[in-house]
């Protein structure tokens, strides 16, 4: 089952040239919020990192996007990201520095679920 919508509306409005050419990380991306982020980024323009803990599931929203929409291939890439890694994010935020100079985007919905109260959750949690 895709997580990727369908069917999307072409970009329109004054909004639809807010994240051309922009460089996006999605975090969490192999999953069905930000699987849904990327790919609206790249309908509208935006050159995305499809970050994930599970580069399985990075190279499968990839290869959705690519499939849906082969002139994207160029703008559209997946990473092996564990966010609470310093090390992990340093390297690639480099890999995507060499390839598209800059970062202009940071959308985090990278998660770690525990269950119980709020009042009883670490800061380590």
């Amino acid at each position: 089952m895709s997580t990727a919508p369908e069917q999307a509306s072409k970009p329109s409005g004054n909004w639809s040239r807010l994240l051309l050419n922009k460089v996006v990380i999605v975090t969490g991306a192999g999953g069905a919020i930000g699987s849904a982020i990327a790919y609206g980024c790249v309908l509208h323009g935006a050159h995305v990192i499809v970050a994930d803990i599970n580069k399985k599931a990075a190279d499968k929203v990839v290869r959705k996007i690519i499939n849906e929409n082969e002139t994207k291939k160029e703008c559209v890439m997946a990473t092996e990201l564990d966010v609470s890694d310093e090390q992990a994010i340093q390297n690639a935020i480099k890999t995507i520095v060499d390839k598209w100079n800059t970062v202009d985007v940071l959308v985090n919905t990278a998660a770690i679920f525990t269950f119980g109260s709020v009042e009883n959750a670490s800061a380590e949690a």
